[in-house]
């Protein structure tokens, strides 16, 4: 109970110090401490909706390509039974009483087995994230239903005595990370569902290595060949080979992700700087522990492959930061209003040209609002070389 009003005081006082350095305005959440469990339960049903999308690909795609290339045995239903491996190694063959028994088309069976294979890397991957997640929002994207503010006490006090550290000044500037997470995803609601709509691309573009995986599947042919269920033989199983639109996809994910990371790190920077100076070492340490086993890159990594790169957020760090300097806090936080105006891709690779092209765009913005208003206004005029004495193309070969 005293870790626990530890973390809600610290949260609070986090927001109360983030008015000061960012014009996004605080989540009507309350603040809540969670076990590893409590982050299961509230996070599970958007893992789900958020890899769905990959599993019904990966599942349609291996499917299309292997129903044809199976034994003809296969071609009719095929009854058996699955073994399974207990944790000490000993195989334990599923029977009739279990309800493991099957007798279905090979699609069929292909298709059970790719969602019992999906939900084991998400159901495997949720339980390692849970170890290594510090709040409701560390990994860097929305999980919950509504915007949450909540820390994981027990990790926390795990992290600071592995740090030698302070519990209460760890606690206090995770609490910063925390509620500048929830300011954003709050105030940047079109902010997630990008990201949603780069995962569900990445899935909609899902392709096959079958050569790797081919092996395994003849192993299913017979039916009295066990299908092992350990972690090694499924992430074999499920390798996939990237698509150009795959990588497309996974540049605009990264992007996204940087991009918020980068700006809460600018923001928990400038709250350190004020009120929180004894904690700048714990910023190093932090951005050690995200690159080494943070929740984010482990996440990505075991469900869809996806390494990110800690470049791209320490430019996307550096983008804010520049902006904030050129103008002030409420003109840096306005560019998250819209998408259109938000930082691109190609920003981070030219930070100085940030506002030079914003400008660019703006001047032919008002030139084709002008041009449209005047054509309602009768005045718009002829392009140059016509007159109202000459006739359009159409009527020429009329």
């Amino acid at each position: 109970a005293k870790d626990a009003n530890v973390a809600k005081n610290c949260l609070q006082t986090a927001n109360l110090w983030l008015d000061s350095v960012t014009a996004l305005p605080p989540a009507h959440a309350d603040y809540k401490t969670w076990t590893r469990q409590d982050w299961i339960e509230n996070t599970l049903k958007k893992w789900k909706l958020l890899f769905e999308p990959i599993a019904t690909n990966y599942s349609k795609t291996l499917t299309d390509q292997l129903i044809d290339k199976l034994p003809p045995n296969m071609e009719s239903a095929m009854p058996g039974y699955m073994i399974f491996k207990t944790e000490d190694g000993e195989e334990t063959p599923s029977d009739k009483d279990n309800g493991m028994m099957f007798s279905s088309s090979p699609k069929d069976v292909m298709k059970s087995m790719m969602s019992l294979l999906f939900a084991y890397k998400i159901g495997n991957a949720c339980v390692n994230i849970s170890k290594k997640i510090f709040s409701s929002n560390d990994i860097g994207m929305q999980l919950t239903e509504t915007p949450t503010t909540a820390l994981l006490i027990n990790n926390i006090k795990t992290f600071a005595n592995d740090l030698d550290t302070d519990f209460e000044l760890v606690t206090q500037y995770l609490s910063v990370i925390e509620c500048a997470y929830s300011r954003l995803f709050n105030s940047v609601p079109w902010l997630t569902s990008s990201i949603e709509n780069a995962i569900e691309s990445y899935a909609s573009h899902i392709q096959i290595d079958l050569d790797s995986m081919l092996s395994i599947v003849e192993d299913t042919a017979s039916i009295s060949m066990p299908l092992p269920f350990d972690g090694n033989e499924i992430s074999q199983f499920m390798h996939l080979e990237t698509s150009e639109e795959q990588v497309q996809a996974q540049d605009k994910l990264e992007f996204l992700l940087a991009i918020a990371q980068g700006w809460v790190d600018e923001v928990c920077h400038n709250v350190l700087i004020a009120y929180l100076p004894q904690a700048l070492p714990l910023c190093e340490m932090i951005q050690r522990h995200r690159v080494t086993q943070g929740p984010t890159e482990y996440a990505f990594k075991q469900l869809v492959n996806f390494e990110i790169s800690p470049k791209a957020t320490r430019e996307a760090r550096k983008l804010w930061n520049f902006i904030l300097k050129n103008t002030d806090m409420q003109q840096r936080d306005n560019y998250w209003s819209h998408p259109d105006i938000a930082p691109h891709m190609d920003d981070l690779d030219n930070i100085e040209d940030f506002f030079k092209k914003r400008k660019i765009q703006k001047e032919k913005d008002e030139a084709l609002d002008c041009d449209i208003q005047k054509l309602f206004d009768g005045t718009l005029g002829y392009a140059d070389g016509l007159s109202p004495n000459t006739d359009s193309e159409g009527d020429q070969k009329a």
